[in-house]
């Protein structure tokens, strides 16, 4: 299944439609992971564009609907609606990462989302930086202005190893309505499926030797406060 939505003036976005799962594929090690927490006006390396205007920004605890800092398409903090007077158009692009480790890969994020219904819609993208080569990440839908968990494994993942690659999320608004709190993104990360390495040994040895010594050292102090008593 493929989205089709047209931007007047701009183009039309044309992305294969992968459903986010509710249930975790959360595995292997961290290779891109951002809270918005940091940076002003952006986290480095976060980009944004929009047509007529920029509506992409970080949102403050608090504002409108936003939990803790969070990426947010809106007016705000003047407003809490994305209302431009017509149709608009926005991207909020992380900095560029390389995926590395084993393939699959797995992107997830939370969002918050209240926008028009029937008209409006927010995705999901992975580029490839160093080619025009992208993939459609899938376009949530839940519209209930609270917070949920969104992951999906990146399409064609054997694919994508190895490449310098950055993710993006879009926003498109028809010229009707547009009076809602938009869409809020935070925690984005993405994992590969490099298991953590088993420990040697002689790691094994360190280990149990700490728990020994921890063991006794809870022995002697429970011997001499019974003593004491």
């Amino acid at each position: 299944m493929r989205l089709l939505a047209f931007f007047p003036g701009f183009f039309l976005v044309s992305l294969p439609f992968f459903a986010f799962n509710q249930v975790s594929f959360a595995q292997g090690q961290t290779v891109f992971f951002e809270d918005f927490e940091t940076g002003d006006p952006l986290p480095e390396g976060w980009t944004v564009t929009g047509n007529p205007e920029i509506l992409w920004h970080i949102a403050e605890d608090g504002e409108c609907l936003a939990q803790t800092q969070m990426g947010a398409y809106n007016l705000g903090p003047g407003a809490c609606d994305y209302n431009t007077g017509g149709t608009s158009f926005g991207r909020l692009k992380s900095p560029p990462f390389f995926l590395t480790g084993d393939p699959p890969y797995t992107l997830s994020f939370q969002f918050i989302r209240q926008v028009d219904s029937g008209g409006d819609n927010t995705c999901a993208t992975i580029e490839d930086v160093n080619s025009p080569a992208s993939e459609g990440l899938g376009c949530p839908t839940d519209n209930s202005g609270t917070l949920q968990s969104a992951e999906v494994q990146i399409p064609n993942s054997p694919a994508w190893a190895g490449r310098e690659v950055t993710i993006e999320f879009q926003f498109i608004a028809n010229q009707f309505g547009n009076n809602n709190p938009g869409w809020f993104v935070d925690n984005v990360e993405v994992r590969n499926s490099t298991e953590p390495p088993v420990p040697t040994v002689s790691e094994w040895g360190l280990i149990i030797l700490t728990l020994l010594l921890l063991t006794s050292g809870t022995l002697v102090h429970r011997h001499r406060r019974s003593v004491a008593a």
